[in-house]
């Protein structure tokens, strides 16, 4: 399996989300994503300050597998598929802070007559 489902939520749930910048919908959802790929996650809501991470890859324990009990062949068809990786995160969970609101005008300072 070359793939790996990553869940993202938000707070508040409905936000969009794009993954390398790629439409995948609203908050809450599952992604299917590559493990032989990074990903960058964009956590977006008006009103709202983003969230962006990014999803890196790394090796897991299946490497060693592949060395004891699928030899050279295993190992070869996992690099080249993304097989022996797995992304940092399986569940993102984005607080989104509202964006600031700028502080009220001061009054104008026109004399009064």
């Amino acid at each position: 399996m070359t793939n790996q489902d990553v869940g993202i939520s938000s707070l508040p749930s409905g936000a969009s989300v794009t993954v390398d910048k790629k439409p995948m919908g609203k908050t809450p959802l599952v992604a299917d994503l590559n493990r032989k790929d990074n990903h960058m996650v964009k956590v977006e809501m008006n009103g709202y300050q983003p969230y962006e991470t990014t999803l890196t890859r790394k090796a897991s324990g299946r490497i060693f597998g592949n060395i004891l009990f699928g030899g050279l062949i295993g190992l070869v068809v996992d690099l080249a598929t993304g097989g022996m990786n797995k992304l940092t995160h399986e569940q993102i969970s984005a607080t989104l802070a509202p964006e600031p609101t700028p502080p009220p005008s001061s009054p104008s300072s026109t004399p009064i007559q």
